[in-house]
């Protein structure tokens, strides 16, 4: 089993034996030279991008789905309200004059 641990040395080929520089050797079952697993910069950046335009495709559709929900509850609401208009012409015999008048009939009849 290798040792999974990183090894500091001083340089000892020819060119960086005079400045007596640090490298940095790590030792995790590559065998040397070979490049490390892992992504690039610019592959990053286009994985971004796609999720980003993934993302404007997708806003749109929502927005509108949320405009759809809107209209088909404010539709809803004024059906409620026009059937509530007919039943204070059906217990009174005319609509309302006013909507204090509305609001105290919808107070009274709120069971129905």
């Amino acid at each position: 089993m290798r040792n999974n641990t990183i090894v500091y040395h001083v340089a000892t080929n020819h060119r960086a034996a005079n400045s007596n520089t640090l490298r940095l050797e790590r030792r995790f079952g590559f065998s040397q030279g070979a490049r490390e697993s892992g992504f690039t910069l610019i592959e990053l950046l286009v994985v971004i991008a796609i999720i980003a335009i993934l993302i404007a495709l997708l806003v749109p559709a929502v927005q509108s789905s949320r405009e759809s929900a809107a209209r088909i509850q404010a539709t809803h609401n004024l059906q409620q309200l026009g059937t509530a208009f007919d039943g204070f012409h059906a217990q009174n015999g005319q609509y309302p004059q006013t909507w204090a008048a509305f609001a105290d009939w919808c107070d009274r009849n709120q069971d129905e």
